[in-house]
């Protein structure tokens, strides 16, 4: 039982940063992009994704879709990132809005600075840039994050489930 107060998971920010970015860089996703959480303060997240082929678009150009990733996992070390205030370790994006603004050269890696705009009980609105190692602003995106231990967790529902075991 504890007394209502939150559930601190770490009891120091330098504990909370590597247990950040152990669950994010694990996650296989994320890890297959080879993103790396590079910063982390209360609030606030850096995360790099460096230049590989398997990132990349036609022309070598970063894909779209890989800054998607990167703001949207920014984002969430972001949403996490204040220990005296997070009680669970589990969140789900529900809202991602991104502005591609430039793309980055060949060959560049990019840093995502992620800055928590807004901090609710259980909604986390984060504000993200995307710049290559020049500081070159390429991609700018706005994270919305459910924070709450039943996110994403649904009982099967029993026709569904009964329905698969019979075939």
């Amino acid at each position: 039982m504890t007394d209502g107060s939150p559930v601190k998971r770490s009891t120091n920010l330098e504990e909370h940063k590597a247990l950040l970015a152990r669950i994010f860089e694990n996650s296989p996703f994320v890890k297959n992009l080879g993103i790396k959480v590079t910063g982390l303060g209360i609030d606030t997240a850096e995360l790099t994704l460096p230049s590989a082929p398997h990132v990349q678009r036609n022309l070598n150009v970063l894909h779209g879709g890989a800054v998607a990733t990167l703001i949207d996992t920014a984002g969430g070390v972001a949403a996490f990132s204040d220990f005296t205030k997070v009680e669970t370790l589990n969140a789900a994006t529900i809202n991602l809005f991104v502005n591609y603004l430039a793309a980055a050269p060949p060959g560049v890696g990019v840093l995502a600075k992620a800055k928590v705009r807004k901090r609710g009980k259980s909604i986390v609105v984060i504000d993200v840039d995307v710049e290559d190692d020049s500081g070159l602003l390429v991609a700018t995106g706005t994270v919305t994050y459910k924070l709450g231990s039943k996110v994403g967790v649904r009982k099967p529902d029993p026709d569904v489930k009964s329905a698969l075991r019979s075939q």
